[in-house]
């Protein structure tokens, strides 16, 4: 709870147990809740930093909220809003549109979680949790999985480890991400580099990173979606 409150710059938080929690933990902003699942944390074997920072990250959420409740919130309106335009499963692509902006709101909140954390801020990048916790599971090779997947968790990948690690994805997702892209005049030598300098950026305002993401990475997102309908792959 301290780290938490050093993250936050105060308190109003709560934390609650619960063992049917799909993931390690997660952050419920209805409620203002931290939830941990100490089951799901042995079973992954989470060490006691990646702990800390997997704990630090769900903080990062409620400063997201904190700063601009009306954004934040935003997101979860937007992701419930895009499917309204699809021909298939609604349930289904409401589920990837939430994951869509839950992937670019986590990014920004590691660097705030790097930014407020000062217990990481003197190891060395191999030592460092996010990099432990991003090698172990996030994923090196994507290309089985649906280009909305592939997308967005190399994206992740990318954007937590930096452009040289390895990744296996579909030339037609490489081409796209790895292709030079122009944003607002600004030219960056791929999207991969244009979404880690944008996105995970602890100073961003959430109203900024959705407007961003609007003329950005969802009208790939909504390309590889549509992909993936037409063929049967969700």
């Amino acid at each position: 709870r301290a780290d938490g409150e050093i993250l936050l710059g105060g308190s109003g938080f709560g934390l609650r147990i619960d063992r049917t929690l799909p993931h390690v933990m997660g952050f419920d902003h209805k409620r203002k809740v931290v939830i941990i699942n100490p089951e799901k944390i042995e079973r992954k074997k989470i060490q006691p930093n990646e702990k800390r920072y997997l704990f630090g990250h769900e903080i990062a959420h409620f400063v997201q909220l904190a700063r601009n409740p009306e954004a934040y919130i935003r997101s979860f309106t937007l992701a419930d809003e895009k499917p309204k335009r699809a021909p298939s499963d609604h349930d289904q692509v409401k589920s990837l549109w939430h994951r869509f902006y839950n992937v670019f709101l986590d990014i920004s909140a590691n660097a705030t979680v790097d930014r407020r954390s000062l217990w990481t801020q003197k190891m060395k990048s191999e030592e460092h949790p996010c990099t432990t916790l991003y090698e172990r599971f996030a994923p090196q090779d994507l290309s089985e999985g649906p280009k909305t997947e592939q997308f967005l968790f190399s994206i992740l990948r990318r954007a937590m480890l930096g452009d040289e690690v390895p990744l296996k994805i579909d030339d037609d997702v490489r081409n796209v991400l790895e292709q030079s892209y122009t944003y607002l005049g600004k030219k960056y030598r791929n999207f991969f580099e244009f979404a880690r300098l944008k996105f995970f950026d602890a100073d961003l305002p959430i109203d900024i990173l959705l407007s961003s993401l609007e003329r950005s990475a969802a009208p790939l997102f909504e390309r590889f979606l549509q992909a993936d309908i037409a063929s049967g792959r969700i």
